[in-house]
């Protein structure tokens, strides 16, 4: 069967919403910042959130090196993902610019910087899912709560990019899923990535562990983290529910993903020993 790319491409279908959703860095009213509102510790805050956007870098390198450069539809995608996440930092570094922050070239590379990527596809494509899924998270409560408008109106913008790369990773993995040999050992990937993250995640490598680690000490930061909702039920029970949709299971609570992990174990052996 012949498959016509530009219409039938899970690429070309999520990059007329990436079109729809698009902000141009001229909607930011840098002119307009208030600099009463700011005090040093939300500049260097916002300077360590820059740092983390520009793993992006690094990311695209090593899905290819994953072996993604085979999928032309994907690679289509990650270059459209790849502008829209750079634009993350410059937004942030020209807000900082305006406080007469500067950087240097280190900055960038050291901040290009990010951990390895898992081997296995499904669980490289989930983890994303639940990257994007907190950092439009986070990005919407700094939103409400950031003590500076602009600063707001550019998390604001931030959270939607964010939010829509959480639904087009997903659409990548329930592709994924649709053309694996072994299912079962596919879902099982993404169910064992939910687990990690959501019972074990402070051993969790992620640019949100390295923020922590950073201000943590700082009296003002943990009123600020838990503003951010990182660790609010309402975030944690969504992405749940979306990795549930991806695999089909009941994922809820912990009893209800260990109940997966055992079925999807059985599952996988059955298909390998009938293979």
């Amino acid at each position: 069967m012949t498959t016509d790319l530009l219409n039938d491409g899970v690429y070309y279908q999520l990059y007329r919403q990436s079109e729809r959703g698009r902000w141009n860095m001229s909607d930011i009213p840098f002119d307009e910042i208030d600099d009463s509102l700011v005090n040093d510790f939300w500049l260097a805050m916002v300077r360590e959130i820059a740092r983390s956007e520009l793993t992006t870098f690094d990311a695209v390198r090593q899905f290819f090196e994953l072996g993604f450069v085979d999928d032309p539809d994907f690679g289509q995608w990650l270059a459209t993902w790849f502008f829209e996440e750079t634009r993350h930092p410059q937004a942030l570094m020209q807000w900082l610019d305006h406080f007469g922050v500067k950087f240097e070239p280190a900055f960038m590379t050291e901040g290009r910087q990010t951990f390895p990527f898992m081997k296995a596809r499904m669980g490289t494509l989930t983890m994303n899912i639940i990257s994007e899924m907190m950092a439009s998270f986070g990005y919407g409560n700094l939103a409400k709560y950031a003590p500076e408008p602009v600063l707001a109106t550019i998390a604001r913008l931030l959270a939607r990019d964010e939010a829509r790369h959480a639904t087009h990773f997903l659409a990548y993995a329930k592709r994924h899923l649709e053309r694996a040999s072994d299912k079962d050992a596919e879902r099982k990937i993404a169910v064992q990535v939910l687990f990690v993250w959501r019972y074990g995640r402070k051993k969790v490598q992620h640019p949100i562990g390295m923020l922590v680690s950073e201000f943590e000490d700082h009296p003002d930061f943990k009123a600020v983290y838990d503003r951010m909702g990182f660790d609010d039920e309402k975030l944690l029970g969504g992405i749940c529910r979306v990795i549930e949709n991806l695999v089909e299971l009941p994922l809820s609570t912990k009893a209800e993903v260990s109940a997966a992990l055992r079925k999807l174990s059985r599952g996988s052996k059955e298909a390998s020993s009938s293979s």
